[in-house]
């Protein structure tokens, strides 16, 4: 199933309203230190899209980016907004039009499926030196990273009634998984413990 952009976007005023009403509210807190667009959109479109379509769900995307980006800064100049984006080969591209269109993007977080596309990104960024931090990769991929900032996504393995993760820092049970300490002796610089038991 797919969504197209064009059409979907133009009866969705009332989510854009509900986001900037969040904004509005939350604005003073001073825990919050920037809005993420979270959904890396632009990169996703391309799995249910061929060229010359893809095209136009990227144009509509970002046209609604862009314009949702000035809210944003508008209502909350003091933050900054980031959008995560998975590294592609449409990735050049998002970042040429982005800075084309001057776009108020302060960020992004990168998504990393495997150690090829950070070398990826750094030859596209040195054109743009757009600061970015790690959405998302594994820990060990954290190793072919520079950047010392990075999100942990998903701290514990979860177990639900109808889902179950296996990329926690921890087990099921709380135990640390040798990621956990894989990344712990990353960020200490300190020598790498085993797990036990």
């Amino acid at each position: 199933d797919t969504l197209d952009l064009p059409t979907a976007l133009k009866p969705m005023p009332e989510v854009r309203e509900s986001i900037i009403s969040r904004i509005e509210r939350y604005k003073d807190q001073p825990n919050i230190i920037a809005w993420n667009l979270g959904n890396p959109v632009w990169s996703v479109l391309r799995k249910h899209y061929a060229r010359p379509a893809l095209d136009g769900q990227r144009e509509a995307f970002l046209t609604w980016f862009a314009d949702f980006s000035r809210e944003i800064k508008n209502r909350d100049p003091k933050r900054r907004v980031f959008v995560d984006l998975e590294i592609t080969q449409g990735t050049g591209v998002f970042l040429e039009r982005v800075q084309q269109a001057g776009i108020p993007l302060d960020a992004l977080g990168l998504i990393l499926r495997d150690t090829t596309d950070i070398s990826r990104f750094h030859k596209i960024n040195n054109r743009y030196d757009l600061p970015y931090y790690i959405a998302d990769a594994k820990v060990a991929n954290l190793d072919h990273v520079s950047t010392p900032h990075a999100v942990i996504r998903s701290w514990q393995d979860q177990w639900e009634a109808n889902h179950v993760t296996f990329d926690g820092l921890l087990n099921h049970r709380g135990q640390p998984k040798r990621t956990y300490y894989n990344l712990a002796s990353r960020w200490a610089d300190g020598p790498l413990k085993e797990a036990s038991g």
